[in-house]
C-alpha cells in the first residue's frame, strides 16, 4: 500500500503560485520527510519490480540514485536548510555532486535513475516534479578502462597459478575470470548463472533478466574455445567437491550461490597476483575491444555483449584509435 503523501494541504491554503516547497502539510519535520520519501521509494521499486517488471539491476540503479539523493537532503539540512525546499533543487543536487568529484557519468546515471520516481510521485501523489523541463547532465567523454591483452593474459595466469585452498577454488577462479574476458558478462549476470544457463555441448551461456527494463532482455553467449575448456575444467571440479545446488558458483563455506562481495574477494586475490590493477567490470570492456580488434563487426559486438543502444558500443572504437595513434610513435628511423 503506498504511503500517504504529505503534499497535500487543504485546497484554501494553496494557489496554482503557492512554490512547491510551501505545499508540504504545516508541521511536517524535515525527518519526517526523509521517512517518507524512503516508504515513497519502496513502494516504487516495488512497483517497478513486480508491476513493470524491471531488471535486478535497474531496480539496484533506482536505489543507488536515490541513496544519493538522500545523501543531499541530509547534507542541506545540515547547513539548515529545509529539505522540503532542497527536494525542488535538482540542479542544486548535480552541482552538489559535482562539487564532491563524482564523475560526470555517475552524475548522469544518477540523475536518470531518480527521474522516474519523482515521475511516479507526481502520479502518485500530485507532488511537483523538478524533472520537468530539465536535461540530464551530459555523461562527459567516456573512457572506457579496458585492460589489455597481456593483461588478460597475466590475469588468467595469476587465476590458475595461485596456491588455492582447494582444486574446486582454482577451476572457479579461471571460470570466473575468463567468463569477463571471453564472454564479456557482467558482475551481476555471473552472480545469477545457474548450472542450466551452461550447455558445454552446444557452447553457450544462456543470461536471463540481464539490464533492462520488462524484466530486462535475453542474451546468449557463444563460448570461445579457452571458456569452454574453463568451464568444462569448473564443472569437473564442481563434481568432485559434491556440490549440487543450481548456482553455477558455489562458496565453499557457506554452500551457497556466490555472492558479488563473494566474487569481488576472488578478483582481488587475482589482482594481487597478478599485478594488474583491474576491476571485473573493465574486463567486459576488454571483450569488446579484443572483438573489435579481432574485426568483428559493431552491430555484431553489440548484441553479444547486450548494449541497448550501438552509439555505447561505438565509444570503443575511440579506445582502440588512442591504441593505433600510440602504435605509430613507436616508428624508428
Amino acid at each position: 500500500m503506498l504511503p500517504r503523501s504529505p503534499f497535500t494541504p487543504p485546497a484554501s491554503k494553496v494557489t496554482a503560485s503557492t512554490p512547491a516547497e510551501a505545499q508540504v502539510v504545516q508541521g511536517i519535520t524535515d525527518t519526517e520527510l526523509l521517512r517518507w520519501l524512503f516508504d515513497a521509494h519502496r513502494s516504487f521499486t516495488q512497483h517497478a519490480e513486480y508491476a513493470l517488471a524491471h531488471s535486478p539491476a535497474t531496480i539496484q540503479a533506482y536505489r543507488d540514485a536515490f541513496t544519493n539523493f538522500r545523501h543531499f537532503l541530509e547534507s542541506e539540512i545540515g547547513a539548515g536548510r529545509r529539505a522540503s525546499a532542497a527536494l525542488t533543487q535538482i540542479e542544486l543536487w548535480v552541482r552538489w555532486n559535482r562539487e564532491r568529484a563524482l564523475s560526470r557519468i555517475s552524475t548522469n546515471t544518477y540523475f536518470r535513475m531518480l527521474r522516474p520516481f519523482f515521475r511516479f510521485l507526481n502520479e502518485q501523489h500530485g507532488v511537483p516534479d523538478p524533472f520537468r523541463g530539465l536535461k540530464a547532465p551530459g555523461p562527459g567523454e567516456v573512457d572506457p578502462k579496458a585492460r589489455s591483452a597481456d593483461d588478460c593474459r597475466r590475469i588468467l595466469v595469476a587465476a590458475s597459478g595461485y596456491p588455492w585452498r582447494s582444486p574446486y577454488q582454482r577451476a572457479r577462479a579461471v571460470a570466473i575470470m575468463s567468463l569477463f574476458i571471453y564472454g564479456g558478462l557482467r558482475r551481476s549476470e555471473v552472480v545469477r548463472l545457474t548450472i542450466e544457463d551452461v550447455s558445454l555441448e552446444e557452447g553457450t551461456v544462456h543470461l536471463r533478466k540481464t539490464k533492462g527494463r520488462n524484466g530486462g532482455s535475453f542474451r546468449t553467449v557463444y563460448m570461445h574455445d579457452r571458456l569452454r575448456g574453463a568451464l568444462a575444467d569448473y564443472m569437473h571440479a564442481r563434481k568432485d567437491a559434491g556440490i549440487e545446488i543450481l548456482d553455477l558458483f558455489v562458496s565453499l563455506r557457506t554452500g551457497k550461490g556466490l555472492t558479488s562481495a563473494g566474487l569481488r574477494e576472488v578478483a582481488r586475490v587475482v589482482r594481487r597476483v597478478s599485478g594488474v590493477p583491474f576491476s571485473l567490470h573493465s574486463l567486459r570492456h576488454a571483450h569488446v575491444v579484443l572483438l573489435l580488434q579481432g574485426g568483428a563487426k559493431l552491430h555484431v559486438v553489440r548484441e553479444l555483449v547486450g548494449h541497448r543502444q550501438l552509439a555505447t558500443t561505438a565509444r570503443y572504437l575511440r579506445v582502440w584509435d588512442e591504441e593505433k595513434r600510440a602504435q605509430i610513435q613507436r616508428i624508428r628511423l
